[in-house]
């Protein structure tokens, strides 16, 4: 079955270095998964040539998809909703533009696997378990 996925890319540096605040971009992960029902978020690196120099900065990949025919948002719903976040963030971030994509998808599943409380110990690296509240934002983000 088909699926249709929507990804904006959210700088996490102000245009003068400055981190912006977990919390904003959690807002944004946040807002996103209200509306389509859940969120996958990831760190990237956008790069760009400025004479004859590779630039590049650090993002916040935040994507949404869902499989045509189940509840949801439409195709054209979720496209408005994606391009007004893009507009608004890049007002708020005093960004140029904030990149807004869209774009079916001919194969997206879950595939199963063995769930297991703990992986083997020669397959982790050695640290204290977590206890409480963890940003998993901020742990994505390299900040946690």
């Amino acid at each position: 079955m088909a699926e249709q996925e929507w990804r904006i890319i959210v700088p996490t540096m102000d245009n003068s270095g400055y981190p912006i605040k977990t919390q904003v971009l959690q807002t944004i992960a946040d807002e996103v998964a209200r509306f389509f029902g859940g969120v996958t978020v990831y760190p990237a690196a956008g790069c760009y040539d400025k004479d004859g120099q590779l630039l590049c900065d650090t993002n916040m990949v935040v994507t949404a998809s869902q499989v045509h025919g189940l509840a949801g948002p439409s195709v054209d719903e979720g496209n408005l909703f994606m391009r007004d976040l893009a507009k608004r963030l890049g007002q708020k971030l005093g960004q140029y533009d904030v990149m807004d994509q869209t774009e079916p998808l001919d194969l997206s599943e879950f595939v199963a696997g063995n769930y297991k409380a703990h992986v083997n110990a020669k397959d982790i690296e050695p640290r204290m378990p977590r206890t409480g509240q963890v940003s998993v934002l901020g742990k994505v983000l390299g900040r946690g």
